[in-house]
């Protein structure tokens, strides 16, 4: 097991966002959330990534989680390889290794002309496969991809889909 919810409820006042959420996810398991706007999609993702706490119920994690928020989420006063690595920072991984894989994710998503460059030189497109690369960066075993590519263009959303899916396959 990956992680569980058991009976996960959130609410703010007397309202409940969500209530009783009881499911599981093992190893090769994909999911998708599906629902109208507003019905605890996104709160959902933020219980699973611990970015919110349940009002009742419990959460169990054995994994390590990679989130990729709707927005981009990226920091103005950093440059696009500052921003990809801010996950290493935290964790403190200054390893060879770890920045040669940036490296390498900048070069596979088009982006290494731009790593010296601040976010609001750089298109939407290009911010949300700077997210991308700074999720994949720390090599989480679950991706929770919150509508990640609703800023891509047509062509650019078509091909990190496909690279996700190739991750998820691997």
């Amino acid at each position: 097991m990956l992680f569980q919810v058991v009976n996960g409820t959130v609410a703010y006042g007397a309202d409940e966002i969500l209530k009783n959420i009881n499911f599981e996810i093992k190893n090769t398991e994909k999911i998708a959330v599906v629902g109208r706007n507003g019905c605890g999609k996104s709160t959902l993702l933020n219980i699973i990534n611990s970015l919110i706490e349940p009002t009742r119920g419990t959460l169990t994690k054995n994994c390590k989680l990679g989130y990729m928020f709707q927005k981009d989420c990226l920091m103005p006063w950093r440059t696009i390889m500052k921003n990809i690595t801010i996950g290493l920072e935290i964790n403190k991984d200054h390893s060879k290794e770890s920045l040669d894989y940036a490296k390498k994710l900048i070069e596979k998503y088009q982006l290494n002309d731009f790593s010296y460059y601040y976010p609001n030189e750089i298109s939407g497109g290009m911010k949300q496969r700077v997210a991308l690369i700074r999720t994949l960066v720390l090599k989480p075993d679950v991706l929770l991809l919150d509508e990640p590519f609703s800023a891509l263009d047509a062509q650019t959303r078509l091909s990190v889909q496909e690279d996700v899916y190739n991750i998820i396959k691997e």
